[in-house]
């Protein structure tokens, strides 16, 4: 998506008897780039207690993947948009594999089939939250280099 900011601009030039007006616009292009764009790539959260790394990778073919500890967890993913809310998105998590190993938290359990988390990403930081209208972020990751 690409959109254009406009700028109009007066000059005014006095010669003797004359006064011209000249209107100048200049547009310059931005390109802005969707939910579905920014998410795409690998992003880690630390666990400040034991220094235990969760990776989560966002596939642009809509799949991705989560390591934490020993876990690993696969499946589909759709991101969209919260009527009313421009700067969270909705992304629901569909598993289709979860090896069941021990994870960041110290558990071994398998995640339910299908889930959500509302994201708001900010340059390099992503925060879940548990509810859009949430004002306290369950994680926030950063993205990967």
């Amino acid at each position: 998506l690409s959109s254009a900011l406009c700028f109009i601009t007066k000059v005014r030039t006095m010669n003797r008897q004359l006064t011209y007006t000249l209107v100048a616009a200049s547009c310059v292009y931005a390109v802005v780039a969707s939910a579905q764009e920014l998410i795409i790539g690998s992003w880690t959260y630390t666990y400040k207690n034991t220094q235990c790394k969760e990776t989560y990778t966002f596939n642009e073919n809509g799949t991705y993947k989560t390591t934490s500890s020993q876990e690993i967890i696969t499946g589909k993913y759709r991101i969209e948009s919260i009527p009313g809310i421009r700067i969270r998105q909705k992304v629901t998590f569909y598993e289709s594999h979860d090896n069941g190993l021990i994870d960041c938290d110290g558990k071994a359990e398998i995640i339910e089939p299908a889930g959500y988390l509302v994201v708001e990403i900010t340059g390099n930081k992503m925060a879940y939250y548990a509810k859009p209208e949430s004002s306290t972020a369950i994680i926030e990751l950063e993205k990967a280099k």
